[in-house]
């Protein structure tokens, strides 16, 4: 079995044109308008702990003191955590003796227009209106004071809004890549068997459809939403509730029933990663494949906006509170993580996208991994 990397990239690159005019050629660009973005982020982060929490040059704060100054919920405290990372990573503040200040040096300055900035990258109008609403709401959306599904969804249209804040030449490079990855599959009888996890607004389903068209397939979408599921009636389109976290068999999601499953940007949101690929593996065929697209790291800009979502809600633990992302904080897994993760749970990892030769879709932090089901693993 011979997988074409190099097609999957050719049909990314593709839907990066139909999203980014110049496409891969016009990604080096994006550069200093990504940079000023993230530096629009970590600079409010940094008022925020300033003019709220005290924060200064002086004796510095503990995790706990800045925590009670600003009044974090419980729930976020986590993603405030992420920020005090992210500052110090990018020599906004400093970390000595258990306490946090803030670096004389720094020199943090915010230039350009926020609107521009996402227009030039090719970025969805809402995505840019949502983090400008978030940005001016930072102090009360740590403190539960305001939800950021108010500013996400202010006209009740969660399906469509959500399809127009994934849309982007980043994500449409992955999707696509994803969808050329499928079509690539040998099959094993007269339909391609296909289980999608957390299918959402479907933007990963719609290029898997696509890439698929001109072959017999049985397509089961899923979510834990019921009203994702519904949105996604279709002809030829299989649908039910399923979630990442739960014993796939007691879901009704039988044991070597699927020749592929596809998750697009979920997996992050397991509680434990180990058990949810455990269920992934179960339910492949022998030699399976598990294509899934993921940030791989924390977005400097999204960690003032759509990353509020990660946090728990009432009863519930929060994504990676049962795996090794507990200790950190962390969501996202890079690379060599998913790469130990998926062997540890009987996958070995074909392929991934982007590969070192586009550093400028690297910069993106979306990747796409195709991994088969070992047959040898216990």
């Amino acid at each position: 079995m011979t997988i074409d990397a190099a097609r999957a990239h050719e049909a990314g690159l593709h839907a990066l044109d139909q999203h980014l005019p110049g496409g891969l050629a016009a990604l080096p660009a994006s550069a200093a308008p990504l940079r000023r973005l993230e530096r629009r982020s970590l600079a409010a982060q940094g008022d925020l702990l300033r003019r709220h929490a005290g924060l200064d040059n002086t004796s510095g704060l503990s995790r706990d003191v800045i925590h009670e100054r600003l009044g974090v919920a419980s729930r976020h405290r986590w993603l405030l955590d992420r920020w005090l990372v992210a500052l110090e990573a990018n020599g906004i503040i400093e970390h000595k003796g258990g306490h946090w200040r803030e670096r004389n040096e720094h020199g943090l300055v915010v230039e350009g227009d926020l609107f521009d900035d996402y227009a030039s990258l090719g970025f969805p109008p809402r995505l840019a209106t949502l983090h400008h609403a978030s940005l001016g709401h930072l102090h009360a959306l740590l403190r539960d004071e305001l939800s950021l599904p108010s500013l996400l969804f202010p006209d009740g249209r969660i399906v469509e809004s959500l399809a127009a804040y994934q849309r982007n030449p980043f994500t449409a490079y992955v999707n696509a890549a994803c969808g050329e990855w499928l079509r690539q599959h040998p099959g094993r009888g007269s339909a391609l068997r296909v289980l999608e996890l957390g299918g959402g607004p479907g933007l990963t389903t719609a290029a898997a459809l696509d890439a698929l068209q001109d072959r017999p397939v049985d397509y089961l979408f899923t979510d834990v939403s019921r009203l994702f599921t519904q949105a996604m009636q279709r002809p030829g389109l299989r649908h039910a509730l399923l979630d990442i976290d739960g014993n796939f068999v007691t879901q009704d999601i039988p044991r070597g029933r699927f020749d592929v499953v596809v998750a697009g940007n979920v997996l992050h949101n397991a509680k434990d990663i180990d058990c949810t690929l455990a269920s992934i593996r179960a339910a492949l065929a022998p030699g399976g494949w598990l294509v899934f697209t993921e940030a791989v790291a924390d977005n400097l800009i999204l960690l003032t906006c759509m990353q509020f979502l990660l946090s728990a809600g009432p009863g519930q633990l929060r994504a990676g509170s049962g795996d090794i992302r507990a200790e950190t904080g962390e969501v996202f897994l890079d690379e060599v993580r998913w790469r130990e993760r998926l062997a540890a749970n009987g996958f070995t990892t074909l392929a991934v996208l982007p590969d070192r030769a586009t550093p400028a879709l690297e910069r993106g932090g979306q990747y796409v991994f195709l991994a088969s089901a070992t047959e040898s693993h216990p």
